[in-house]
């Protein structure tokens, strides 16, 4: 049976409670909600971004063609018909990688083009209400619904952001392989009855599976960003900048906030944002709906927003 998110209103627990503050979110998809500790601009370790491997020359697989710094329309019709094409390209690419054993190689390198260009379109649409409700008109119907969902959480997402005067100096680190990640989330969820897609939204939200580990100048580490404090009373002993030990955690934080029969609580304790709570219950969702979806939000990439525009910080084509 495919687990359910609670629907049980917000009552935290008021010893939970005094554990998390409201956050200061830096980017438009990218949450880095500390567990039980306030948030404020990441200042991690001064280290420059892995350069990115050289770029193979554009390859047109229909329409568009998959080239990092390929322009995204802004003409309603144009972008419909880039949103439908790259959906279904993106698709279709999974579905290759996951029968090819989800490995590393030029199946995973197609997953990856499109996820990227999956996730500026709608970049795009989620911050323009207007031309989104243009573009929504023009796409099938079960499209409109897995757009209606992904514009809708990085809209609930949005009203954590803060512009940042320049782009943090984050170190950048390549996240644990999906297919490992899948078995902590699975394992997370046979030991304390979480939902897996409910641990890999946390972990998609907080650091992009692990691309981005912290310190925060709040103090807060690892793939689920807890702070210190917590992790000493969640971690088990374990480490937690190591993906299986801090999904883990993770597990049994929301448990003892709660969860499963009371999944809000327990996301709130996680993070105190209504706004916050909305956007991990869509995406977890969408991957219960979307066994898909799961391999693309893997390869959504690092964004941040600046009073300057949107800087990518990870992934083919990243700014610096």
């Amino acid at each position: 049976m495919r687990p359910k998110l609670s629907t049980a209103n917000v009552t935290t627990t008021p010893s939970l409670q005094r554990l998390r503050s409201p956050a200061l979110i830096v980017s438009l998809l990218l949450l880095f909600g500390a567990c039980s500790g306030s948030i404020e601009v990441r200042t991690g370790p001064s280290a420059a971004t892995p350069s990115p491997s050289p770029e193979p020359k554009p390859r047109r697989l229909g329409s568009p063609t998959y080239d990092v710094a390929a322009a995204i329309p802004r003409h309603p019709a144009k972008l419909a018909a880039d949103l439908r094409t790259t959906t279904r390209d993106l698709y279709d690419a999974i579905e290759r990688w996951r029968a090819s054993g989800t490995g590393p190689g030029p199946d995973e390198r197609a997953v990856q083009l499109r996820a990227m260009r999956q996730q500026r379109i709608y970049r795009v649409l989620s911050g323009n209400r207007r031309l989104y409700a243009q573009v929504r008109k023009l796409l099938p119907r079960r499209l409109q619904a897995l757009s209606d969902n992904t514009v809708r959480a990085a809209n609930e997402l949005t009203t954590l952001v803060t512009p940042l005067d320049e782009p943090p100096d984050w170190k950048i680190y390549k996240p644990a392989p999906a297919k490992e990640l899948l078995r902590y989330y699975r394992k997370g969820q046979r030991r304390f009855d979480i939902p897996w897609q409910v641990l890999a939204s946390l972990n998609f939200v907080e650091s992009r599976f692990g691309r981005i580990l912290g310190p925060s100048s709040a103090g807060a580490m690892g793939p689920m960003q807890f702070m210190p404090a917590t992790w000493a009373a969640y971690g088990n002993g374990g480490d937690i900048n190591d993906s299986h030990d801090s999904i883990l955690g993770a597990a049994r934080y929301l448990a003892a906030s709660g969860a499963p029969e009371r999944m809000k609580d327990a996301l709130w304790a996680y993070n105190h944002s209504d706004n916050y709570v909305r956007a991990i219950s869509i995406y977890a969702r969408q991957m219960m709906k979307h066994d898909r979806a799961f391999y693309a939000y893997y390869h959504w990439q690092v964004y941040v927003r600046t009073k300057a525009g949107d800087v990518q910080l990870s992934g083919p084509g990243a700014d610096r």
